[in-house]
């Protein structure tokens, strides 16, 4: 060989050299991931499984080096129809490689919420863990990232956003964002009202839940009571028992209750032409329809008198009597009104998913006019007192922080 072969050979050698090593790293990825899928000719799901299987085997292993070689590999490779990474797993891939004028772009320019991207159908990749593993990632790594986002040469807009950007990622994606993030957030959205990062913000901005205005409730209860007037006189009270329902709007309450009572005669009474004799046992039925304002709502303690109307019918407790056409008739007294006080002590708080209640100890007293249909004589009132227990709930409604201010 010639001096002149040999200089060219030379020549020939080294420029292959820098060539291969200026051939993007992506061409060695490309070609390797090809071999492996049988030269490329299968299909888009099966390259981006395989893809994202190389991912998740780096970050078991804390490497994250070929992230943007993957990332893009699937660009090239897959086509629009096909979903190979969701947008906050490209996001915090990008995010842990260091990759922030990409990521920046990325976000800019890929809306997830975009209406007419989302109408058109997609395959979607399989729910693999790759968002968790990359957020497991950012987590070690966090402060180490930190320093390198703040020194890249960004605008102060982005440099911000970026910070941001980490904070989200680096929490799990179901707990709820800390209020002192929500603000940071709100003020990245007042301080850059035009950015370009906004949609993405405005999106993540978790909610704040707040109960609703509207509460409901139910409640069982037992107690006894005594009567007065006339009624006194015709009849001795036992015991009563019964349950209720209640809605609320804020401190204004709607009472739907029924009282079960039992008494007994004192001496024969008669009405209508029938007879009941002394000592016969008697159910006494008092539904009642009423409104209060709960006055005192402390953290253990609610007050709130009520007043509204009732109803109060009187027949016998026995089945047998009710064959009986003599003992079998009913006496309803008029002129219901009826006034009270329900008094809760709160025992447990319970929260089950949108829905957060309490159980309360639930002590009720009240009065109720009962006009007698025959003469002013028989009328008296109700006195009773009445002890149970109360479930009451409000839903939780979310709230965006600026609309919750």
């Amino acid at each position: 060989m010639t001096w002149r072969g040999a200089l060219a050979g030379l020549f020939v050698l080294v420029g292959s050299a820098a060539w291969a090593q200026q051939a993007p790293a992506t061409d060695s990825i490309s070609r390797r991931l090809n071999q492996r899928l049988v030269q490329g000719a299968v299909p888009p799901m099966v390259r981006v499984v395989q893809v994202r299987e190389v991912l998740l085997a780096d970050l078991r292993r804390d490497e994250v080096r070929q992230v943007p070689q993957l990332l893009a590999y699937l660009a090239q490779t897959v086509p629009d129809s096909v979903t190979a990474l969701q947008p906050p797993e490209a996001w915090a891939l990008l995010l842990a490689a260091g990759q922030f004028e990409q990521l920046l772009k990325r976000v800019a320019a890929d809306n997830p919420f975009d209406a007419p991207r989302l109408a058109r159908p997609r395959q979607q990749p399989p729910r693999d863990g790759l968002l968790d593993l990359t957020q497991d990632y950012l987590v070690r790594h966090e402060a180490d990232l930190r320093a390198r986002a703040r020194q890249a040469r960004v605008p102060a807009e982005d440099s911000t956003f970026l910070q941001l950007a980490l904070s989200l990622m680096t929490q799990r994606r179901f707990s709820p964002t800390s209020q002192e993030l929500n603000t940071d957030l709100q003020q990245f959205l007042d301080r850059y009202p035009r950015s370009e990062y906004g949609y993405f913000v405005q999106r993540v901005v978790r909610p704040v839940y707040q109960p609703s205005r509207f509460s409901y409730g139910l409640d069982f209860h037992s107690g006894t009571g005594f009567f007065t007037g006339g009624l006194n006189e015709d009849f001795r009270p036992v015991f009563n028992f019964g349950h209720g329902f209640e809605f609320g709007w804020d401190r204004y309450l709607l009472y739907l209750r029924n009282y079960i009572g039992t008494a007994e005669t004192r001496h024969a009474y008669t009405y209508d032409g029938r007879t009941w004799p002394t000592g016969q046992r008697l159910n006494y039925y008092v539904p009642e329809i009423s409104v209060g304002y709960r006055l005192l709502e402390a953290k253990r303690l609610q007050v709130t008198p009520f007043v509204g109307v009732s109803w109060c019918n009187f027949a016998p407790a026995k089945m047998e009597d009710r064959k009986n056409p003599d003992l079998d008739f009913d006496v309803t007294f008029g002129y219901p009104l009826t006034a009270g006080l329900d008094l809760n002590v709160l025992l447990w708080r319970t929260e089950s998913g949108p829905e957060i209640g309490s159980w309360f100890l639930k002590i009720r007293s009240g009065v109720r006019a009962a006009r007698s249909p025959q003469m002013p004589a028989g009328s008296g009132t109700l006195f009773y007192l009445d002890v149970g227990i109360g479930g009451f709930g409000r839903m939780m409604r979310a709230h965006k922080p600026s609309q919750a201010r």
